[in-house]
């Protein structure tokens, strides 16, 4: 909003920096139905057949002479004076300035002439003949008018440095719109790319087909490519607009949650849609032939689509998307301007400059807080996903840990173990087991028995390289390096010893060990049984002490 404002004074400040004349005229354009032989000379005498009241679309399609007069400007080589008026479908315009001396100068151009004459906003400025003789009238004679909005929308008659400061304050604005849309497309298919959300996608078609349906509109097409029939330029409008509402809607469809919206209005929004493109490709194919009937048509499907965003509003608002108050801030200014267009091609109100240019100004709101909007989503989303990924890591968690100490269970330590020695090296297993634990637990009751494991479950965990596990009861496991970096037992044995535990209770541990690879369930259930053999011989031999598997060991147990 700032930027416009700025944007607004820009040709305020060119003019009085010029220090030129800032006389604009707008004169009423009077109508009359082109006749043969009709003439300048003979018209200019004969202002009351002229219609000068009402709409000029009142009169249909067909050949025009119009009257501009009761105003006179002196055109000079140093303050030239233009004439302007809102570009229509024309295919010749003859111009014949009429000055005060009685003299007449003509000038005129074709449909496919007239890209030399386009400005920014998608007017047709002519400048007008210089001469000592200030200008008093203007004839012109329009060929094969469509008549739809007009034959001369708001002429006006200005300095030709008001167009200069106009030109550049448009070009300014355009090319802020055209800015912010480029980096909105780069912006979103960087999300796109990494988090295939779909309607980001359908949000970047919207914006480029928006991008270049304000290039057309405005304009300056007509200036990348001079060549273009300025007609051609018209049934472009129709189908650029048409592609726009198009992505606009399938947008809307995809941007809130699922099933928020039913499948029926999901069908309805995709009929009307193919309605508006058919609408947009019958007058881009068939215009100028009945001109009238195919504009007030794709007037009709435009309103439709429209028609669908009420519903589309009710059923957001039903399923309490969170995303429904930032959409409608987002897209009041574009409902509203296309609203407004609709009722134009309808017939309803007067032409405006603002009006041909709301598309890209409201789309240029829509594209700022649609931007906030998208990134709402996305931090929405991006929540969902850290909550749901904290849930699975949790329940993972759950499924292999022991609830009372935290360690891990016999399940993920033999997933663990077997992972830790894929690479076949040998490992070394060690199976602890709490000496008479029965006895704490009848003497000092399950509450104590359950704190003397989790304070085990501790002192395990701090001295093992690879995760502890509980295996069940009382029994304990932990898998570490051979060598340098291997579990000491014996300084396990000691911290137990000297651990404080509840009621001042003296525990001990009983140590098995075993050597050699677990690079698969084979492995690790042949080394179990060897540790379990070295434990079972510690608690023959007296218990708090540690033993470790040998071929000695084997063949007592077998």
């Amino acid at each position: 909003m700032l930027l416009w404002l700025v944007l607004l004074a820009v040709p305020i400040v060119a003019r009085a920096a010029d220090g030129l004349p800032d006389t604009v005229v707008h004169p009423t354009a009077c109508l009359l139905k082109a006749e043969p032989n009709m003439t300048p000379a003979a018209l200019w005498q004969s202002p009351g057949r002229f219609d000068c009241s009402g709409p000029q679309t009142k009169n249909g399609p067909g050949d025009f002479w119009v009257l501009l007069r009761g105003f006179s400007v002196a055109s000079s080589a140093t303050a030239p004076m233009r004439l302007r008026w809102g570009s229509t479908w024309q295919q010749r315009v003859q111009i014949y300035a009429v000055r005060a001396d009685g003299s007449v100068a003509a000038t005129g151009f074709r449909s496919d002439t007239t890209s030399p004459h386009i400005e920014l906003g998608a007017f047709i400025s002519v400048p007008l003949p210089t001469a000592d003789s200030p200008i008093v009238g203007i004839l012109a004679h329009v060929d094969g008018a469509a008549n739809q909005r007009g034959v001369m929308l708001t002429p006006s008659i200005e300095p030709d440095s008001r167009r200069q400061g106009r030109t550049l304050a448009l070009a300014a604005a355009y090319s802020a719109f055209g800015g912010l849309g480029i980096a909105l497309i780069v912006y979103n298919l960087m999300l796109w790319s990494a988090l295939r959300l779909r309607f980001l996608i359908y949000y970047c078609a919207m914006v480029g087909t928006t991008l270049l349906y304000g290039v057309s509109s405005s304009g300056a097409l007509a200036w990348l490519l001079p060549w273009i029939d300025n007609n051609d330029r018209l049934r472009l409008n129709y189908l650029l607009l048409a592609l726009a509402g198009i992505c606009a809607m399938t947008f809307v469809r995809h941007f809130f949650e699922p099933n928020v919206l039913p499948r029926r209005l999901h069908q309805l929004i995709k009929a009307v849609c193919a309605l508006v493109f058919a609408a947009g490709l019958a007058f881009a194919l068939f215009a100028p032939y009945a001109i009238a009937p195919l504009d007030r048509l794709f007037a009709v499907a435009i309103l439709a689509m429209l028609g669908t965003l009420p519903p589309v509003v009710y059923f957001a608002w039903r399923g309490r998307s969170r995303y429904l108050a930032l959409f409608l801030i987002a897209w009041s200014a574009p409902i509203l301007f296309a609203v407004l267009r609709t009722a134009h091609g309808l017939g309803l109100i007067a032409h405006s400059f603002w009006l041909d240019n709301s598309t890209v100004g409201a789309m240029m709101i829509e594209a700022l807080i649609s931007s906030l909007v998208v990134a709402h989503r996305i931090n929405t989303l991006t929540l969902e996903r850290d909550r749901a990924r904290a849930s699975a890591i949790e329940a993972s968690a759950l499924a292999d840990t022991d609830p009372l100490t935290g360690l891990l269970n016999r399940r993920a330590f033999l997933r663990e173990a077997v992972k830790a020695g894929s690479n076949g090296r040998a490992l070394r297993l060690v199976l602890i087991d709490i000496d008479h634990f029965k006895r704490i637990n009848d003497r000092f009751g399950h509450d104590a028995g359950d704190e003397v494991l989790r304070r085990v479950a501790t002192i395990l965990a701090d001295g093992a390289l690879l995760p502890a596990a509980r295996l069940g009861g009382e029994e304990f496991g932990l898998v570490s390096p051979i060598g340098a970096g291997a579990v000491d037992p014996e300084a396990l044995l000691v911290r137990v010893r000297n651990a404080i535990m509840p009621h001042a209770a003296r525990v001990t541990l009983s140590i098995g060990i075993a050597e050699g690879p677990i690079g698969s369930e084979a492995d690790w259930r042949r080394l179990y049984r060897r540790a379990d053999i070295a434990l079972y011989r510690c608690k023959q031999s007296g218990r708090d002490r540690s033993c470790v598997w040998t071929e000695t060991l084997g063949d007592e147990a077998a």
